[in-house]
């Protein structure tokens, strides 16, 4: 039987104190955002057109999205709403008036057009219009026996 004994001499190395700085780092802002949850509740029941924008204009999946009136589900995960905060599997999308601070670009809504720091988006109805494609929301309805 052989023991480890731990020594300082990891806690020295500058690259694996910065690596466990930025996990400390990203472990407090998911514990922030769970407590945000945990605190208002179930998400508001806001209309869904707003969850649209969100995945359609910033948040850009590949592929399908299909929309409930506080989560998406995207090829690469779900997306949960509460109040003006998105958890993506990306990273957390906060919206503050006509603007959303996301981890990869800050889009600022101005009518129907959302301009981003890397790309615009046009929505013209159901249709959203970007450099990576279009986008298209459709209603399903269940028919009930």
């Amino acid at each position: 039987m052989s023991y480890q004994v731990c020594d300082d001499s990891r806690m020295k190395n500058p690259a694996f104190r910065k690596r466990n700085r930025n996990r400390k780092r990203t472990i407090l802002c998911l514990l922030s955002a769970i407590s945000y949850l945990l605190v208002s509740g179930t998400a508001r029941a806001d209309d869904e057109d707003e969850l649209a924008d969100v995945v359609a204009a910033v948040y850009k999946p590949r592929g399908t999205a299909f929309l409930s009136e506080n989560m998406a589900l995207t090829s690469e995960g779900a997306i949960f709403k509460s109040g003006d905060v998105y958890l993506t599997p990306r990273g957390t999308i906060f919206k503050s008036g006509d603007t959303y601070l996301g981890p990869r670009e800050t889009v600022y809504r101005s009518g129907d057009t959302f301009l981003g720091n890397r790309s615009t988006t046009f929505k013209s109805g159901d249709t959203y219009l970007n450099p990576r494609g279009s986008t298209f929301r459709s209603e399903v309805f269940s028919l009930a026996a």
